[in-house]
């Protein structure tokens, strides 16, 4: 019984180290793969296969896709289940907390980080909770290099010469990714992204072609230059409508000429009346014609003195005709 309860126990620390190994993966690269929590752990592709297998078989995991070449692949993408989030979550908020005691204890980082990965596995939630108000309780009283100024001011010291990786732990590293998606409003916003998306491989695939397209901008811009188009469309009761527009446009001459057809439609009182002028402009012999018989008319006093000159001479060919005739 003693020895079943010690596997036990073994097998459920080592889900809870791969569990956080997965959400360390996933808070700095976006996306985990089985060949990238192998290479983290120090483990064989094998063995990593058969350990995310049972991490899938107690609910803390997506199966893996059977789609993707089974164990021989090394592009299975791991997906978190609620459960098994929520458990990776814990165990690293855990191990921040302890290896922050350890380290104001005096205790160097890196053996604080090893330290940590043993204790936070069978420490109780309340004593975690004791420790956290522990070491709150120190910073607000005493400061944040007090119990070990040297370990702090050696941290401070790499990172201000762009070295901070180096005395980074992976719970750091976590706080600092945390914070750099902004919180944990932010990665709930990228969570809720990818999900929008179908997933992680689907997003990159989005913007990957969102780049090959000019980028996100162009793409929001074309969409607008779209939705004008099909606002226009609608005023022009529909694709149709559109479409006639179009020819109209085109048979006109472009815009200048439209503007023209619009003030000249202003000016002859209407379309109706601007069709009208425009079939007899066409009956006259077009739009040279008319400005040769307006330019003519002009000289001969106007409109009205050469429809009555006109109007003489007819009478004038009916009378010849008529006495020729007799």
């Amino acid at each position: 019984m003693v020895r079943f309860n010690q596997r036990a126990e073994a097998a459920r620390q080592a889900d809870e180290n791969l569990l956080k190994a997965m959400l360390l993966l996933q808070l700095q690269r976006g996306s985990v793969y089985v060949s990238d929590l192998a290479e983290e752990l120090g483990m064989n592709l094998s063995t990593t296969y058969s350990a995310v297998g049972k991490l899938a078989e107690n609910g803390y995991i997506h199966p893996l896709d059977a789609k993707r070449g089974g164990r021989r692949s090394n592009k299975q993408a791991l997906y978190f289940k609620p459960d098994g989030e929520a458990l990776a979550q814990k165990i690293l908020e855990r191990h921040q907390i302890i290896q922050g005691w350890l380290i104001r204890l005096g205790v160097p980082v890196e053996e604080a980080d090893e330290e940590a990965c043993h204790i936070e596995h069978g420490i109780t939630d309340n004593t975690v909770s004791l420790i956290q108000g522990h070491v709150k309780m120190a910073t607000q009283v005493m400061g944040e290099t007090a119990c070990a100024p040297e370990v702090m001011e050696e941290m401070r010291q790499r990172m201000a010469e762009g070295r901070e990786n180096l005395a980074l732990t992976a719970s750091e590293k976590m706080r600092h990714t945390i914070e750099r998606l902004g919180g944990m409003e932010g990665i709930q916003r990228m969570s809720s992204l990818v999900a929008r998306a179908g997933g992680e491989e689907r997003l990159r695939g989005l913007l990957d072609t969102a780049e090959q397209l000019g980028g996100v901008e162009q793409l929001i811009r074309s969409r607008e230059e779209i939705q004008e188009l099909q606002d226009t469309a609608r005023s022009r009761g529909g694709v149709e409508g559109l479409k006639k527009t179009l020819q109209i446009y085109d048979r006109s001459g472009g815009m200048e000429k439209i503007n023209q057809l619009a003030a000249w439609e202003k000016k002859t009182g209407g379309l109706d009346q601007l069709e009208r002028t425009m079939e007899l402009e066409k009956k006259l012999g077009g739009k040279d014609t008319v400005k040769k018989l307006l330019s003519l008319s002009q000289r001969m006093g106007g409109v009205e003195k050469m429809l009555e000159i006109l109007e003489q001479e007819r009478k004038i060919w009916i009378r010849l005709f008529e006495s020729t005739g007799n």
